[in-house]
């Protein structure tokens, strides 16, 4: 389910009676949600939630049932479609800032789509599992990639190892998530918080987006110190850099058009 209001997209996983578990339609409808975003100007900020109790459970269960008694075929079910793995890219590499609203159950690939989002807001009823190793599998969606990054190898280790159950607060307090609200003020807080970035200059975000995590994967300070010039060059070319120092000088706000 999409709506675009203040430019902002609201995606919602919509399968509440799966925890919004991932299936092939789910996932053909959020990437073309995400394709759509990435070619709306008017679109700056894309929310991710999902509808009833769970963020995401990940995998549809009756696909990985498939797989079990089947054998992983190469045209199986789960690799029909956009799938999550194809989702986080998607999501890492759209130049606008991703929040996740994450109201409820979040676990397997769906914890993966969380830490793909840009920023996370946890509702206080939301829950997280690294539930992989209970199958008998590797956690995938860019799990063992983002998880370490965020919280340190040894508590992401230990997540992943345990497969245990941890609650919006001990997720806040390891940095897995950066705000945990009340469970009604979840949705407002996401969307007044959408709308101040909306409000912010789309060029400079996008590429400070891709700067974040293009440093995050790379050594290479000097490398970086050039490509961060390099982006503040086509910034300077930019009316919203005008803008932005006019406001300065006149004591107000500015208005930014993504131009």
């Amino acid at each position: 389910m999409v709506e675009k209001s203040d430019g902002v997209q609201t995606i919602t996983l919509n399968r509440p009676k799966t925890l919004n578990a991932w299936n092939a339609q789910m996932g053909l409808e959020v990437a073309s949600a995400l394709d759509d975003a990435r070619q709306d100007d008017n679109v700056r900020v894309v929310v991710v939630t999902g509808a009833g109790r769970g963020f995401s459970s990940g995998a549809d269960m009756g696909l990985l049932s498939n797989v079990a008694e089947n054998g992983p075929r190469i045209d199986n079910q789960v690799n029909r479609g956009p799938s999550i793995i194809s989702i986080v890219l998607q999501l890492r590499r759209l130049e606008k800032p991703v929040i996740a609203a994450i109201n409820g159950i979040t676990t397997g690939g769906g914890f993966g789509v969380a830490l793909a989002c840009d920023i996370r807001i946890a509702s206080d009823r939301a829950e997280f599992s690294q539930v992989f190793v209970r199958r008998g599998i590797i956690p995938d969606a860019g799990c063992t990639f983002f998880l370490p990054k965020i919280v340190g190898t040894e508590k992401a280790l230990e997540l992943i190892f345990s497969g245990d159950k941890i609650d919006s607060r001990q997720a806040l307090e390891m940095g897995l998530v950066g705000r945990v609200v009340p469970h009604e003020e979840l949705m407002a807080e996401a969307m007044n918080f959408a709308r101040r970035l909306a409000s912010g200059p789309p060029i400079a975000i996008g590429l400070a987006k891709r700067a974040v995590y293009l440093g995050m994967e790379s050594s290479d300070l000097p490398s970086h110190l050039d490509m961060e010039f390099a982006y503040n060059s086509l910034c300077f070319s930019t009316e919203d850099f005008r803008e932005g120092v006019r406001s300065f000088r006149e004591k107000r706000q500015p208005h930014f058009k993504g131009r």
